[in-house]
């Protein structure tokens, strides 16, 4: 009887840790896609900061030849200028804040990775632990055999 109590106390031992496992395989697969998407908005983000920067230089190119084709070169050139500022200083905005969204998302990213390898190393000590624990019963279980077998 005590043998069959403790494989009934084995078995939902064993059920509980391999939930704990499955829910430790759920959300690493959880932070796993986390990590993905992390990672395909920061090449998106890299690749809006790129087209930015061509448009701002394109934009910057187009009022210099404005520039350089005007005939009132005194006034127009000061306006055409000012217009440049205004709109480079815009774009700046627009570049660093994507710079700075960039670097948030990076940073995010380098959390998911290392919640990741926190729940990786987690799932290894649950291992480990669920294998002691076994060795521990099959250990407990030869003992009780061997009391079974005296007592006979």
């Amino acid at each position: 009887q005590q043998q069959d109590a403790l494989r009934k106390e084995f078995g939902l031992f064993m059920t509980e840790k391999e939930e704990q496992l499955a829910s430790m395989i759920a959300q690493k697969a959880e932070l796993d896609k986390a990590l993905q998407e992390r990672e395909t908005a920061a090449i998106q983000t890299q690749s809006l900061v790129e087209t930015l920067q061509a448009r701002l230089q394109a934009t910057q190119a187009q009022l210099e030849v404005q520039v350089g084709e005007t005939e009132s070169i005194g006034q127009q050139k000061d306006a055409l200028r000012d217009a440049l500022d205004l709109l480079k200083m815009n774009k700046e905005k627009e570049l660093a804040s994507v710079i700075a969204q960039r670097a948030e998302l990076e940073k995010a990213l380098e959390d998911k990775e290392t919640m990741a390898e926190q729940a990786q190393s987690l799932i290894a000590t649950l291992e480990a632990r669920l294998q002691a624990t076994q060795a521990q019963l099959e250990v407990q279980s030869r003992e009780m055999e061997s009391i079974g077998q005296q007592q006979d």
